[in-house]
């Protein structure tokens, strides 16, 4: 794909452009300078021309502060892979010292450039940016990425310069134009279509066949696109796997390890990573869309308002996600931070892994193995069910066997059992352990379904549903585990009240007669 960099000084737009041509508002934007740190990637479409736009950190000379030195070399790189770099000023702070470092590095780099400068709401001020010409850059492109003023032109510009299309730029437009044709076609169906059946009125809506909601929600597929409540997600989507942990535990360097490079940035400074980045990369034939999140403090730790955002953002990325994988430091153990972390994933219905990540420092032997898995299991007893698996992103050994049991529970997370199998299961389950009674009413369960995959969703009728006690909600779980597996992924079991098909019905009340009445 051909890639175009947004490169400029700190805080002067870069972000709110990336989000202005990238849909969706991905990244990050804050008045703090130094909020973009990592390289962020979005696909942009304009004039029948599909790119990769990256989003930038704030160029800045040579510093000794560590984090700034990072933040630069993840620029360079940026610059050194791009086709096209547009170079961002600010047209309200004018032309500084560092935009004259900005702008005699790119000229150096022999790449062709977009010479753009932002925050320019009026004519006067299209003026006044006139001043950034004394460097003999031009032609300008007047912006403000805040109110969406000259974005059409720039993107024309950027379109200009790119080199022409390849083969697999070709592929990417067509495969767009298809599904750009299957939306349409979904949203505006054929007459043949304009009357469907009842059923399948529910079913859009998102309704089960007695009209109450179905359990699971809306889901979209791996590519972002919406499908039916509990439906599997097509084969070829590449699975969402976030990465998520405490700061500073390996969570970048492990999605590097994978990547083959340093796309995100890893320093020892905890707190380094502000953004939920997706990074797309293939592992055994398999597609996975790897999520690098920020690390998750305590509460009462968080203070910043950029913080607060970025833990929403790691939030917010659990609940998109297939399948979490809770980072633990293998040295220090499991935390209550590290418990809050897996709970939530639970919660959200995602299948889960734990990953041992440093490894390496362990002590030799299997008595240290031992004990660090045993301390996993005792934090983390809500989650039994989650595999654990040992690595080191710092060396790279054994990091392949984290994707490969993500793909193994992926599968176990949109796992599907036949209505006759499960129903046999079900039966010897009641008949194993019949329900307890509530008071003098026998409770009674008569058969299941499951109705949902992603996470695997059952429904239960019975006589008394609210009097089903949870210890025993817990054993037809537990039981359902140790017939189909599951492993890695949550179960959610409803109980509804069972309806009779042949209830028969009512009859009027008689009329009183005259004794009844005296």
């Amino acid at each position: 794909m051909r890639v175009v960099a947004i490169v400029g000084r700190p805080n002067v737009g870069k972000s709110t452009l990336f989000n202005r041509l990238v849909p969706g508002r991905t990244a990050v934007v804050d008045d703090t300078p130094g909020t973009t740190r990592d390289r962020h990637y979005g696909l942009v479409e304009h004039a029948r021309r599909t790119f990769l736009l990256v989003d930038t950190g704030g160029f800045e000379p040579t510093t000794a502060d560590k984090l700034k030195s990072a933040v630069r070399a993840q620029t360079e790189l940026a610059v050194e892979e791009a086709d096209v770099i547009v170079y961002l000023g600010d047209g309200r702070e004018g032309l500084l010292p560092e935009d004259h470092a900005v702008i005699d590095r790119l000229r150096r780099s022999g790449k062709p450039v977009v010479w753009a400068v932002n925050k320019i709401d009026n004519d006067k001020m299209e003026a006044d940016a006139y001043v950034f010409t004394e460097t003999g850059i031009g032609p300008l492109a007047f912006l403000s990425t805040a109110h969406g003023r000259g974005i059409d032109g720039l993107c024309d510009a950027i379109v200009a310069l790119l080199p022409p299309p390849d083969a697999r730029e070709l592929e990417v437009a067509r495969a767009a134009a298809l599904a750009a044709a299957e939306d349409e076609e979904e949203a505006f169906p054929g007459a043949e279509d304009d009357e469907p059946a009842a059923a399948e009125e529910d079913e859009a809506a998102g309704e089960g066949a007695d009209g109450e909601p179905a359990p699971g929600g809306d889901e979209t597929d791996g590519a972002g696109r919406a499908r039916a409540p509990g439906a599997a997600p097509a084969a070829d989507a590449p699975i969402r796997v976030a990465i998520v942990g405490r700061p500073n535990v390996g969570k970048s360097s492990l999605v590097n390890r994978f990547l083959g490079e340093n796309r995100h940035l890893v320093t020892d400074i905890p707190g380094t990573t502000v953004d939920a980045i997706d990074s797309e990369v293939t592992v055994g034939g398999r597609r996975f869309v790897l999520v690098d999140t920020a690390g998750v403090r305590r509460k009462r730790s968080i203070s910043a308002t950029l913080e607060k955002v970025a833990v929403v953002r790691t939030f917010r990325a659990v609940e998109s996600a297939d399948v979490v994988v809770l980072l633990l430091d293998a040295v220090e153990g499991p935390s209550d931070q590290d418990a809050r972390l897996a709970g939530i994933a639970v919660d959200a219905g995602r299948a889960l892994v734990f990953a041992l990540n440093r490894w390496d420092l362990m002590p030799p032997g299997e008595e240290a193995a031992r004990a660090a898995i045993t301390k996993v299991r005792d934090a983390f007893q809500f989650a039994a069910y989650a595999p654990i698996v040992r690595c080191s992103a710092l060396t790279g050994k054994a990091v392949a066997g984290v994707l490969e049991r993500a793909a193994t529970v992926h599968v176990e997370f949109n796992r599907r059992v036949s209505t006759a199998a499960l129903n046999r299961a079900f039966g010897e389950i009641t008949a194993r352990h019949a329900p307890p009674s509530a008071g003098n009413r026998r409770v009674r369960l008569y058969y299941a379904t499951q109705v949902a995959v992603g996470p695997p969703t059952f429904v239960v009728s019975a006589n008394y549903p609210k009097d089903v006690h949870f210890s025993y909600r817990r054993y037809v779980q537990n039981q359902l585990r140790e017939r189909f597996g599951f492993e890695g992924t949550p179960l959610r079991v409803f109980y509804r009240p069972h309806r009779e098909r042949d209830a028969a019905p009512t009859r009027p009340a008689r009329a009183r007669g005259r004794s009844q009445r005296r």
